[in-house]
């Protein structure tokens, strides 16, 4: 659980002897995120997987904001209409609405937690809306690479390998250093 392993929401983890609060639930890849979970749910922690988040406009389709993989705290309000989908299959952890701002009010580790967890979330995507915003198509595209690859690494690792694996991508430790981007062949 990236919540245990990190040391996150430990009052509602649960610790063994008290039930977890959390809901599990499961998406399968492609499929759309339901926002029925809105209705019931005020808070989701992705413990596997992928949700590429979405925002609708009022006139076209649906925008991508937001990559969130493993470790990632997403909210959800009753006024939610869309949520994204799932690019990989995913597992998430789901909060009851219904004792959310109690649990909140008494418990000042959760609350910092999940003020930590969205402070995160709203990194992540001004990382990627500047990564967007780039001059050329070529600097998007690795800009975007470069904060979805450092932003969807699991929660407990902070630095990618001294050593870059095949097939990684190989990056400096922020976007904003300037590092280049650079794909390395299978082959090596």
């Amino acid at each position: 659980c990236p919540a245990a392993r990190v040391g996150c929401f430990e009052a509602a983890v649960g610790d063994g002897t008290t039930p977890c609060r959390f809901v599990k639930a499961r998406v399968q890849p492609r499929a759309p995120i339901p926002t029925a979970w809105a209705e019931s749910y005020g808070l989701v922690l992705v413990r596997r997987g992928v949700i590429v988040r979405t925002r609708a406009p009022r006139h076209g389709p649906s925008v991508p904001i937001d990559c969130a993989g493993a470790g990632s705290v997403l909210s959800l309000t009753e006024h939610t209409v869309e949520i994204g989908y799932a690019a990989t299959e995913v597992l998430v952890c789901l909060y009851p609405r219904d004792g959310l701002d109690e649990a909140l009010a008494r418990d000042k580790d959760m609350a910092r937690d999940v003020i930590l967890g969205l402070s995160a979330t709203i990194e992540r995507v001004e990382r990627l809306a500047e990564a967007r915003g780039q001059a050329t198509v070529d600097e998007r595209v690795a800009r975007v690479l470069i904060v979805v690859a450092e932003t969807l690494a699991q929660p407990h690792r902070r630095e990618l390998p001294s050593v870059p694996t095949p097939g990684r991508v190989a990056t400096g430790a922020r976007l904003g250093a300037g590092w280049p981007l650079r794909i390395l062949p299978s082959g090596l």
